[in-house]
């Protein structure tokens, strides 16, 4: 539900021209400061620590731990195919509008309602598809999502329609359920000392080496069009499902032959 709530963030770039329309800009972000300060002010004063730390925390004991994670096959294999998701993501949140306006036509105002459908996708989907992965294999629901999100990549790049690209802007939200699925994952795998350090730093790493794709995306919007780097967005996806089934069939068939 924690995910599923930041969706809403999603809403703001259709709030902002509006208000900038109506007014400027600089009256969006002192409203927007405003909010801020209010939320900060909430979050003092409605919640609390619920962990207790101890007195004293090795900064070296943790990066070891977190070094020693990556030593696992199933970690490895969960990262790259969440370093697959990660680049996707990381491409849409930066270049989705801009691809929208730049090779479809759309106006500002159309690109931020396709972004929101997108961010409102990833409030709908999450909890529902995070209730499946606690009754249903995780790697096989990656598998779908992933597919899924492969072929609306398809089709965006492919539709003309305005009203279509519009209808089919929350197939993408497909790939931000995949990320809950892959912490629980890992959360159930690793031991409960220092767990939660060790995804911290699983997801930093991920981050730092997904971060440079927003760089490549936009080269490859410069250099050739927004349809060339999209489509290499697909195939991440695809590959990302191909690398699970493939685990899938190799850990079925070293259990058949050692039965």
């Amino acid at each position: 539900m924690r995910d599923s709530a930041g969706s809403f963030g999603y809403g703001s770039p259709i709030i902002a021209p509006l208000i900038a329309g109506l007014y400027n800009w600089r009256t969006f972000f002192f409203i927007w400061a405003g909010v801020s300060i209010i939320s900060i002010y909430i979050f003092f004063k409605g919640t609390e620590e619920s962990t207790t730390l101890p007195d004293t925390v090795s900064v070296k004991e943790r990066v070891f731990d977190g070094v020693r994670i990556f030593k696992r096959k199933y970690v490895q294999l969960m990262f790259i195919v969440n370093l697959c998701i990660a680049i996707t993501w990381i491409s849409y949140m930066s270049f989705f509008p801009s691809f929208l306006i730049v090779d479809k036509g759309f106006s500002e105002l159309e690109a931020a309602i396709a972004l929101g459908i997108l961010g409102i996708g990833g409030f709908i989907f999450k909890p529902i598809i995070g209730s499946f992965s606690d009754r249903y294999d995780k790697k096989i629901l990656i598998i779908i999502l992933s597919i899924i999100t492969g072929l609306g990549t398809l089709a965006i790049v492919y539709s003309t329609n305005l009203y279509l690209i519009l209808m089919i802007s929350f197939i993408p939200a497909f790939a931000t359920a995949i990320f809950p699925i892959i912490s629980s994952f890992l959360m159930d795998v690793f031991e409960e000392k220092g767990r939660a350090g060790k995804l911290g730093f699983y997801r930093s790493n991920l981050i730092l080496l997904a971060s440079p794709a927003s760089a490549v995306i936009g080269f490859l919007a410069d250099n050739y069009d927004f349809n060339i780097p999209f489509l290499g967005l697909s195939g991440i996806l695809f590959l990302a499902a191909f690398i699970l089934m493939l685990n899938i069939l190799f850990t079925r068939n070293s259990k058949t032959s050692s039965n």
